[in-house]
């Protein structure tokens, strides 16, 4: 099995002081989650180990059966922003992740437009990937 495909992966960054991953969940159950803690957790690393977070944070991913991720993604915000900053959301990032060979990403007019749209920020990442990860080695 490949550890990875080439392609775009977006992700949607969510965390609050009273936002809970939990009842996000809760509220759309055909969420994919990742990078997820409650306020309550404690952390295990950086500033915060060994005391509570302090705020709930979570990223939503694109479940990988849709081909169309990006255009996945924004549809998803623009149907259910409102709903979802009202869980208690202060902070929000729309975070392009690409993973390849390819040694260049394209958004078309159509992508922009719905990315400009969603009135959010957005951060983009590259990963250029020409061999098996050797980091997670023993």
């Amino acid at each position: 099995m490949e550890w990875y495909k080439d392609g775009l992966y977006p992700e949607w960054h969510l965390s609050g002081e009273h936002f809970s991953p939990k009842e996000l969940l809760d509220k759309y159950p055909e969420l994919v989650l990742g990078r997820t803690h409650e306020k309550e957790e404690i952390a295990k690393r950086g500033p915060r180990k060994g005391k509570e977070y302090g705020y709930g944070s979570t990223t939503i991913v694109v479940d990988n059966k849709i081909v169309y991720k990006l255009d996945w993604l924004l549809d998803f915000i623009l149907n259910n922003h409102n709903e979802i900053k009202a869980l208690g959301v202060d902070d929000e990032i729309i975070w392009l992740v690409w993973w390849g060979i390819q040694g260049n990403m394209e958004l078309d007019n159509k992508l922009i437009k719905k990315l400009h749209q969603t009135g959010l920020n957005m951060a983009m990442n590259y990963y250029y990937i020409d061999d098996e990860p050797t980091a997670f080695e023993e």
